[in-house]
């Protein structure tokens, strides 16, 4: 009899300590999606965006990252160990920097006074992510966050590199709202894909190339890395950025690097560094087939250099630089501000 009794109390005990830990297991698994769900959102959501408004074009995806980290970090303060200590030198300076834009847009001497809101927002989202990655840190899910950001940014930008595909070719069998098409005939002929600026996309896309290089690491199969280069490859030629060739190095570059990131596989290297350069070259073809000579390699030889070349020989000959219109070509500085 008294062993049923003991048997008894035994199992209402275990029965009480699985009904309070139950809750707070499930919150906290709870707490760990919204963490990696909102760090998965910050690496896709905000460079996926597609409305773009002046004066200040990436505002509604500086502000989509900011909700994102908000909500991030939100979600952290249910995780285990997140009671992470904060060191006071980089608020500081984040809240000083702040108060001198505000300072300055008091004073009259800044230009738009979107500039000090955006200027206040970058301080605030940069001391959201500090404190966000001092509580993952705490928790121990650092590595997992990394992945889960890592994986994101790799479909983001294969995800970027076939809107620009599907915008070269104007092949009009998806939404338009996938991409950014302006008004202006000229600035047309480039496929800025879902972003508002070349450089922006061929940044985006690199960074995916880098992730692509760190997830064929971490995972067991690397089979994605050489398709995943060889389409990213295309979309740096395609842009139009001169940037895509230092960005085209820098990945091939990574490819061999005696780093982490680097393939243990030599034929994984060689077979990566050959899909970046044959897929950039398809991308050059590309370009000029469809749209004309608004290729990277086209602005450098024929934009960048020249133009330079004359500005240096007219800097030095007459003294009195010309400064570059809006489309890139030169035009006469005013020397006065009166009409002659």
């Amino acid at each position: 009899m008294q062993q049923a009794d003991s048997n008894g109390r035994a199992l209402m005990s275990a029965t009480d300590i699985q009904s309070q830990t139950s809750p707070r297991l499930n919150i906290e698994a709870l707490g760990l999606a919204g963490v990696l769900g909102g760090v998965a959102l910050l690496g896709s959501l905000p460079f996926l965006w597609t409305v773009h408004t002046f004066p200040l074009p990436p505002f509604y995806n500086e502000v989509i990252a900011a909700w994102c980290l908000a909500c991030a970090l939100l979600a952290s303060g249910t995780l285990t160990g997140s009671k992470a200590s904060i060191r006071w030198p980089l608020p500081a300076l984040l809240l000083s920097l702040s108060a001198l834009a505000l300072l300055q847009y008091l004073l009259g001497m800044v230009t738009y006074s979107q500039q000090a809101i955006r200027f206040c927002l970058y301080a605030a989202c940069m001391l959201t992510a500090y404190v966000l990655g001092r509580h993952i840190l705490a928790a121990g899910q650092g590595r997992k966050a990394i992945d889960f950001f890592s994986a994101a940014v790799l479909i983001g930008g294969l995800y970027s590199v076939l809107v620009q595909w599907l915008q070269l070719f104007d092949l009009e069998i998806l939404p338009g709202s996938m991409a950014v098409v302006y008004a202006d005939p000229a600035i047309r002929t480039r496929p800025f894909g879902n972003l508002a600026q070349a450089n922006h996309a061929n940044t985006y896309i690199a960074i995916a190339g880098i992730a692509a290089l760190y997830m064929a690491a971490r995972a067991r199969r690397s089979w994605f890395l050489v398709p995943s280069l060889l389409l990213m490859g295309s979309g740096l030629a395609i842009t139009g950025s001169r940037m895509g060739t230092i960005f085209l190095g820098l990945i091939i570059g990574a490819l061999f690097a005696p780093t982490a990131l680097r393939p243990g596989r030599a034929h994984l290297r060689w077979f990566g560094s050959a899909a970046l350069l044959v897929s950039y070259a398809i991308g050059l073809i590309a370009v000029r087939t469809a749209v004309g000579d608004v290729d990277t390699f086209t602005r450098f030889t024929q934009n960048t250099w020249p133009i330079r070349r004359e500005l240096w020989w007219q800097a030095s000959t007459t003294g009195n630089a010309p400064r570059r219109s809006r489309i890139g070509t030169p035009c006469e500085r005013q020397t006065s501000g009166r009409a002659s």
